[in-house]
């Protein structure tokens, strides 16, 4: 984080942006980030007030590259133009512009400031308001929808990449960050966070589409229910996937894994069977995911979205685009319209 200081100003195409201070996150994230104020070049009285700068350490070659792919995804007119993802403002020194070594260079995007994440919001605040949940479900399915026109998908879809702002108004605005994990659909397997990860990416497939569908529903699922999903609870971090397995058996008992024959995932498997023939406490204390559904507050409508987007079978799972036009969003988009007027 040494790279920006407090009151240091940055010059961008579009506006200049004057450091305020680090932001601290969640400890998932490779770059560092700052909140700066937006410095007008014009007077104009519709200039965002905040911005968030994001940067890589030079010495952080995975950091680079993160903030190098997050700057490409953002220069596709598709996404750029999208209301689903957070706006990028500028790129100042773009990786592409570059003429200086990567090691003697930081770059630095200028990206649109949201108050909170979804994981900052209490789910107990807003389980019964229709509208939030909607858009909240609409705009995490409609920014996967974009990528996978483009055949591509995004593998760091998480609670706290869920950006939020005037949440209490009739019209919250919910949009999508950190883009730095956008990867060709189909080339990646074990990148995304182990609770977002598909029944069929442990098994060592690629992460598609309809893998991330699953990272949808995981994402909103654990924002309900923090360490349903994932290695919460794990006795050893060499047995988290394992023992993310095991959680997601015992959601989906019906579940019948078809491991890769990589002598790993095959290890990591027979590993997971074992937690499940002798489940620890917090292993025994997870139901099936039906029943876990009912034991929490839950609108109907969210209950039987999720329940149709959580298949264990990729071919049977619902692609984005599908979720978005099938009767359980339709009929969630409904209510939460009606319960606006």
């Amino acid at each position: 984080m040494a790279t920006l200081t407090k009151g240091q100003t940055l010059r961008g195409k579009k506006w200049d942006y004057r450091i305020i201070e680090p932001i601290r996150g969640d400890g998932t994230h490779s770059a560092a980030v700052f909140k700066a104020s937006v410095l007008s070049k014009n007077d104009s009285t519709c200039d965002p007030t905040w911005a968030v700068i994001k940067t890589a350490l030079p010495s952080d070659g995975d950091a680079q590259q993160n903030l190098k792919r997050e700057y490409d995804t953002y220069c596709l007119p598709e996404v750029a133009n999208s209301p689903y993802f957070r706006e990028m403002y500028d790129g100042i020194d773009n990786p592409h512009n570059s003429d200086t070594d990567a090691t003697e260079t930081t770059s630095f995007l200028a990206l649109e400031w949201l108050d909170s994440t979804l994981a900052d919001l209490r789910y107990a605040d807003v389980v019964f308001n229709y509208n939030i949940m909607k858009v909240i479900i609409e705009n995490m399915l409609s920014s996967s929808d974009v990528l996978d026109q483009l055949s591509l998908i995004n593998l760091d879809i998480k609670p706290v990449d869920i950006l939020l702002s005037n949440v209490d108004s009739g019209c919250p605005s919910v949009k999508i960050a950190d883009l730095g994990l956008v990867y060709v659909d189909g080339t990646c397997s074990s990148v995304q966070p182990l609770a977002m990860r598909a029944p069929e990416v442990y098994e060592g497939q690629p992460c598609v589409d309809r893998s991330q569908t699953w990272a949808c529903a995981a994402t909103l699922f654990c924002w309900m229910k923090p360490g349903i999903l994932g290695a919460a609870g794990s006795p050893h971090p060499l047995a988290d996937e394992a023992w993310c397995i095991a959680k997601i058996r015992r959601l989906f008992p019906n579940w019948s894994p078809s491991p890769t024959d990589d002598s790993l995932q095959q290890s990591i498997f027979r590993s997971s069977e074992r937690f499940i023939e002798n489940p620890r406490p917090d292993l025994k204390s997870i139901s099936s995911l039906e029943d876990e559904m009912q034991a929490i507050d839950m609108l109907p409508e969210v209950r039987d979205l999720l329940r149709y987007l959580f298949v264990t079978d990729p071919n049977q799972r619902p692609s984005a685009a599908e979720a978005l036009a099938s009767t359980y969003f339709q009929n969630l988009a409904k209510k939460a319209h009606a319960c606006s007027e």
